[in-house]
């Protein structure tokens, strides 16, 4: 895993314009990925009722995605996928106890290893958007995102850098680790890509 993380760091830092070709027709030889968009029908996702949205959820995993269709930036999410769960443990979040609630009155508080935020949200039920303001440790974050639901479980994703700038915010340390400096590398190299998580 360590040498696909130095590949990809390695990738991120070549100029996209000019070497995404030659990357593609590489990944597309040896693994049989396709440049072109699947043509596929996706199912229609299913929003969250507003009602429903607005009580506790706890977390259950972190979500990494990528919403483009470069093979290359597919390649490095899978990558870094594997290594979410070290980042959201370095970040002091816990599977099972941290939450967050969403109230009735569009206020909200976020419990993460025993520190509460507090802050507001607003929701659109027929599109997904959300979006949510908090405070913390008297700095405040805006994340505007998409919400999607389905078997009881509700998955909250934003922009990965907006994501991966407002955690190094609330625990400066983060910037410190090898993680979150390649993941910083591929996010800005790829747009598209996008940081969350789960919550039942």
């Amino acid at each position: 895993m360590k040498k696909i993380l130095l590949v990809l760091l390695l990738l991120s830092s070549v100029s996209v314009d000019s070497q995404a070709q030659s990357w593609a027709d590489m990944l597309k030889s040896l693994f049989g990925m396709s440049t072109k968009k699947s043509e596929e029908i996706i199912p229609e996702t299913t929003h969250i009722k507003a009602s429903e949205l607005a009580k506790t959820w706890l977390f259950s995993e972190p979500v990494i995605d990528y919403t483009g269709s470069d093979p290359v930036a597919t390649m490095a999410v899978s990558a870094l996928e594997g290594q979410m769960e070290g980042l959201m443990a370095k970040a002091g979040i816990q599977s099972g106890r941290d939450r967050v609630t969403f109230k009735t009155n569009k206020t909200l508080t976020i419990e993460i290893n025993g520190v509460v935020a507090m802050g507001n949200y607003t929701y659109n039920p027929s599109t997904g958007e959300i979006t949510m303001r908090v405070s913390m440790k008297e700095k405040t974050a805006t994340l505007s995102g998409q919400t999607e639901y389905e078997n009881g479980v509700l998955k909250l994703v934003f922009d990965a850098n907006h994501v991966l700038s407002t955690m190094k915010a609330a625990a400066p340390s983060l910037a410190d680790h090898d993680y979150v400096k390649i993941a910083s590398s591929v996010i800005d190299t790829y747009p598209g890509i996008r940081l969350g998580g789960s919550f039942k």
